[in-house]
């Protein structure tokens, strides 16, 4: 058995693979990244962990269109190429929504 020196080699296909963020740094889990492409049967996908990383592997060479969206229902696009010589790193910035109630204001009568 020889070494394997390219992702192809290992016969796993093309990786995309990166962390989501929010603006402070923080890793956002909970954020689903779909994958979708022509030369897949329907999007593969994976929901982030506690350290916001993810990884989507076994991937035919191509371009893919990468999705992330949170729980608050904010989306980030972005195209992909992916290839066999290296995998591909893709990182997303998505915030959260303040969900925090507004004050309000009662008056007694």
């Amino acid at each position: 058995p020889g070494r394997v020196t390219r992702w192809h080699d290992a016969g796993v296909g093309g990786i995309i693979y990166g962390a989501v963020r929010d603006q402070h740094g923080r890793p956002r889990d909970g954020v689903v990244i779909f994958a979708d492409g022509p030369t897949l049967n329907g999007p593969e996908s994976r929901v982030t962990p506690d350290d916001g990383r993810y990884v989507i592997d076994r991937l035919p060479v191509g371009t893919y269109k990468v999705v992330a969206v949170n729980a608050d229902g904010e989306v980030v696009v972005d195209d992909v190429r992916v290839t066999l010589t290296a995998p591909t790193a893709r990182c997303f910035l998505l915030d959260p929504i303040d969900h925090a109630p507004e004050s309000i204001t009662t008056t007694s009568r």
